[in-house]
């Protein structure tokens, strides 16, 4: 197993899964519209305090990267208490996450695609990205599905220039993804500056070593360009090009994506995204289990769209056989410069 002997180490039940996601019968997905949500400095700089007593920290590789994420079941009873202040004061139903929480399912197809929980192969992909040490500094990056963004938070506090998250849940984002993205902005602003001064060898200056320490978080949230998509990834599509053909946004160096080829009626939707966000030397890392029971997808599944495709070309560059399914690390780049 590659980087087996270094592992994340996970304190929370929360995080062990089974080897499918479940509840889920296949079935066609309506298409959600996409929603652009806007976060400021400020609303960013208030939630990191509000969640400083509220995260849990997951410590790995001695200790020299600290990726920090809000609990699944804080965020969940968040949801809960909201749901119910808001239908004591409407006729309004229960909100998507609120109902697959009621249900305690992980995965209701068109309504909730399982964005609370952390994923097993959200783990494996920064496990290859910081053992394979895969360059993301200065670097604009997507994360696809993201759920509570573990691939995003690590381009993030490895210099990536730019992260922007995307999940299907607007109600993930503001639970998961965004307080999370406020947990890490901090440690992501001084690493960067302590790389800052590595790079300036030739400076009469010496470093005060207090200097990290004292950053304020308005500096920090100052600093971080993080964006956040909600929504079908076609209508997604729809807003990613606009965005870019009218020079408000970027292509993507990165695209990082885990646990989101479970069903393989949505292969083509996920790769046409990719094609339109994708750099021309681009590279996307995918996550995934060779097979998920009950729901259709596999990895052969996935290749086998990318093969008919034609323009984008794939390889397995690392495997994971534990004692369930083998989970795999894809790398997919453009077939030819584009």
């Amino acid at each position: 197993m590659a980087g087996e002997a270094f592992r994340f180490h996970f304190a929370h039940s929360d995080e062990e899964e089974d080897d499918t996601k479940r509840d889920s019968p296949v079935q066609s997905i309506p298409e959600r519209p996409a929603v652009v949500l806007p976060v400021t400095n400020k609303e960013l700089e208030k939630m990191a305090r509000q969640t400083e007593s509220e995260v849990t920290s997951t410590e790995f590789c001695n200790k020299d990267v600290c990726i920090r994420h809000v609990e699944s079941a804080s965020a969940q009873a968040d949801i809960q208490v909201l749901d119910a202040s808001r239908e004591s004061d409407s006729e309004d139903k229960e909100s998507d996450c609120a109902r697959a929480i009621s249900q305690h399912s992980d995965l209701i197809p068109g309504v909730y695609e399982g964005g609370l929980k952390v994923w097993e192969c959200s783990h494996d992909l920064v496990d290859y990205m910081h053992s394979h040490k895969f360059l993301l500094e200065d670097k604009r990056v997507l994360e696809v599905g993201c759920g509570a963004a573990l691939p995003g938070l690590y381009a993030l506090l490895m210099g990536a220039k730019a992260v922007d998250f995307q999940d299907y849940n607007e109600e993930v984002l503001r639970h998961v993804t965004v307080p999370n993205v406020a947990a890490n902005m901090l440690n992501a602003f001084k690493m960067r500056e302590r790389r800052q001064l590595r790079c300036r060898r030739h400076s009469p200056r010496r470093p005060n070593s207090d200097s990290t320490a004292r950053v304020r978080l308005a500096d920090a949230a100052k600093a971080v360009s993080a964006g956040f998509f909600a929504g079908d990834w076609g209508k997604l599509e729809e807003v990613f090009s606009e965005r870019i053909s009218s020079g408000h946004g970027n292509l993507y160096d990165v695209i990082v994506t885990s646990e989101t080829i479970y069903r393989e009626d949505t292969h083509r939707k996920l790769l046409s995204l990719i094609k339109c966000c994708l750099s021309p030397s681009g590279v996307v890392l995918l996550a995934a289990k060779s097979h998920y029971f009950g729901v259709g997808g596999s990895v052969r599944s996935f290749e086998k769209a990318i093969e008919d495709d034609a323009s984008l070309q794939c390889k397995v560059v690392s495997k994971y056989s534990g004692s369930g399914v083998t989970r795999m690390i894809i790398e997919l780049r453009w077939t030819a410069v584009k």
